[in-house]
């Protein structure tokens, strides 16, 4: 063989290794993703105070039904902290209609923003701020809870002896592609976090979840707080790390029966919406970001060069094997999100958008010298020296 059909094999022989290791370790995770559902703790001798504090900003389109569905938990002295985040649409008058029905609800009403933060933290760290509870869950305004999904969590929580819970939503999508998407960013979370081991002490895993983020308030109290993460994007994740640097035991389930969210309404916006945080997967590097692409891309183009006819014997195995895998994986991944629309089978389509919106991500940065998010820019060095998630 010539010298670039060595290359071509190589590449092909490298790529076909990758999809192996990155899908076969998809299933393996996969196969270990326990559910909130098959969970039966025995209730605690007594209920534990419990707040739920929410960060909304300009949410007058979903703030309703979602809090009436967590209004509608029948779990004993219930507090909810709404921080109305600088909003212009109508969501601050909402919240002060609810609150006037249920007197469970407590609306704070902020105006300012500190320099050097981040909208989001900072108005979680003035809920929580208000609060006294033993427990104390971080959500978001447009996350629904199913009947019984706060005591089923408290109660597994004092079971299990855990000071953090994360629980990974059910996420409905309408079309195929936003479908695909998904289940490309789900196989990329259990993998570059590693949370379906949390529980066993992986030293490398870590877990959080925007849309449910139940915290031991005593463990809580050990970290240094919001402070420490007003500059990072991920904040979910990051609050997950937190709490495991400071020694909480922590869990992580899906709870696609009992906490539900819309993430995006198209995939559209999907893309958009990673671009505040798809370049912080890459640390904020432009080298780094080169790199990683460059090897994801080569990885993604290798089995299709794989399929055409150059007379190099087996060559076709770098299409084949994974292929095979990803099958396999797809296959697995749909039983355990329940779908049946046969988008899985699609992931390297979706780590193609994925990889679309962290460059789109980086451009705009570079552009902008920072990313600009709810009316406020952030300039690059800052958003170095305050990132918390590392990949």
């Amino acid at each position: 063989m010539s010298p670039l059909e060595w290359v071509l094999v190589f590449l092909c022989g490298c790529a076909a290794l990758f999809w192996v290791i990155f899908l076969g370790g998809g299933i393996v995770h996969l196969f270990q993703v326990k559910r909130l559902e098959r969970q039966y703790p025995p209730e605690p001798p007594s209920w534990p105070r419990l707040c739920v504090v929410i960060a909304a900003r300009d949410e007058v389109g979903t703030i309703e039904p979602a809090m009436r569905s967590l209004l509608g938990q029948d779990y004993p002295g219930l507090e909810v902290i709404l921080v109305d985040d600088r909003s212009g649409d109508g969501t601050g008058a909402v919240a002060d209609r609810l609150a006037s029905e249920d007197p469970r609800l407590k609306v704070v009403h902020n105006a300012d923003l500190p320099e050097e933060w981040l909208g989001k933290v900072h108005a979680l760290d003035l809920g929580v701020r208000s609060t006294s509870g033993e427990w104390v869950l971080f959500t978001d305004a447009d996350v629904h809870f199913a009947p019984g999904a706060l005591r089923l969590a408290i109660s597994l929580c004092e079971e299990r002896g855990l000071d953090h819970l994360a629980l990974m939503p059910d996420v409905p999508s309408d079309t195929f592609v936003h479908t695909m998407l998904l289940h490309a960013f789900f196989l990329w979370f259990l993998l570059f976090t590693d949370a379906v081991r949390i529980e066993k002490g992986s030293r490398r895993a870590f877990a959080g979840a925007g849309a449910f983020n139940l915290v031991r308030r005593s463990a809580f109290n050990r970290t240094p707080g919001f402070e420490w993460l007003k500059m990072e994007v991920a904040d979910d994740l990051g609050l997950g790390i937190m709490m495991k640097n400071h020694g909480a035991r922590q869990g992580f389930y899906l709870a696609s029966e009992h906490v539900s969210v819309r993430w995006y309404e198209t995939p559209g916006d999907m893309i958009r919406g990673l671009e505040k945080n798809a370049f912080s997967m890459d640390r904020y590097s432009y080298a780094r970001l080169l790199f990683t692409q460059g090897v994801v891309w080569s990885f993604l183009m290798a089995p299709l060069l794989a399929l055409f006819p150059w007379g190099i014997p087996f060559l076709w195995l770098g299409a084949a094997v994974p292929a095979a895998f990803l099958a396999a994986q797809a296959i697995v991944q749909s039983r355990v999100t329940r779908d049946t629309s046969g988008a899985a089978f699609l992931i390297p389509l979706g780590i193609v958008a994925i990889s679309f919106a962290a460059l789109r991500s980086a451009w705009k940065c570079r552009r902008r010298g920072g990313i600009v998010w709810r009316g406020r820019s952030y300039p690059l060095e800052d958003l170095r020296n305050g990132q918390r998630v590392k990949f």
